[in-house]
């Protein structure tokens, strides 16, 4: 979940699979129906007591490919203007983050494996519509890179902002870039690019910070185990 090292959110709520989820708000592991199915990446934000705010799922639908994202709120319902979030049905893909420095808002962000679509963000602002939250601001692009599919993020040493580190790749001679974005009140800067470790030549892959954010693990299905210091 994308939410698990968040200090002031909690991960007690997933929504994932066929309408499937779990609920770990009352110390236990209550199974729930959700009306949606997630065949891929899905992605949810709890608030501090344990309640969801909202999900993201994606499907790997052929015939929505690349338009298959929704955010849905806490009612189960699909969020004002939370269709047609692009990106792709597979992996790690969305990620949830407050926006530092506002309450109400909070950053999806979701990337996809085509060169023609790739990094995007949303913005959601969860006391409009009731309070049941609304999207703001939809399919944002950030970077025309291939990268593969994962991305990963921590908290900054300041306590306050975030960093999103993604990896991209080439199928012929590879590619050692790490992609980091920072997250402050200003919104999204970057990426700075660093080039460590490994040549990638295929996209599936996983990034992972420990919940200190000291350490970055990457992984591919060609066996590929890797240990960074952050």
């Amino acid at each position: 979940m994308s939410d698990k090292t968040f200090a002031q959110f909690t991960d007690k709520v997933w929504c994932f699979g066929d309408s499937a989820g779990i609920d770990f708000s009352s110390g236990g592991t209550a199974p729930i129906t959700t009306p949606y199915r997630s065949q891929g990446g899905s992605t949810s934000i709890c608030d501090s007591a344990g309640q969801l705010l909202f999900y993201v799922r994606s499907i790997s639908d052929l015939n929505l490919f690349w338009y298959n994202g929704l955010v849905i709120n806490k009612n189960y319902q699909v969020m004002l203007n939370g269709d047609s979030i692009l990106g792709s049905g597979f992996y790690h893909e969305h990620i949830i983050i407050p926006y530092p420095g506002f309450n109400n808002l909070y950053y999806t962000l979701n990337n996809s494996l085509t060169s023609s679509l790739n990094l995007k963000y949303s913005v959601i602002d969860i006391d409009q519509n009731g309070g049941i939250g609304a999207v703001i601001q939809k399919n944002v692009s950030l970077s025309s890179v291939d990268f593969t599919d994962a991305m990963s993020v921590s908290r900054h040493g300041n306590g306050r902002d975030w960093w999103i580190v993604l990896h991209d790749w080439d199928p012929s001679i590879g590619s050692s870039n790490f992609y980091k974005f920072l997250v402050d009140p200003l919104g999204i800067s970057g990426p700075s690019i660093q080039s460590i470790g490994t040549l990638h030549k295929n996209d599936v892959s996983n990034l992972l910070f420990t919940k200190d954010g000291s350490k970055l693990l990457a992984t591919n299905y060609l066996g590929l185990v890797e240990v960074f210091d952050f």
